[in-house]
């Protein structure tokens, strides 16, 4: 079984979430979706930068979902 990465930033202030964003690459294991899930969202939050993550309560959820490989 391979997973894909799911990844959605949210925002406390406006209760609201964007679109879920699906990265493309297929993970061996969920062990290795994982690593790159926190990996991703911690690059998300950098780049957003503290100010704006501060100002709209913004937090990065994420999620390894399985896919049916042929």
């Amino acid at each position: 079984m391979k997973y894909i990465l799911i990844l959605t930033l949210c925002s406390l202030v406006d209760k609201t979430c964007t679109d879920p964003h699906v990265f493309h690459t297929d993970f061996n294991n969920l062990y290795e979706c994982q690593l790159n899930g926190y990996a991703q969202s911690m690059h998300k939050v950098q780049k957003i930068g503290s100010d704006t993550i501060n100002e709209y309560g913004i937090y990065v959820k994420f999620a390894c979902s399985e896919v049916e490989t042929i």
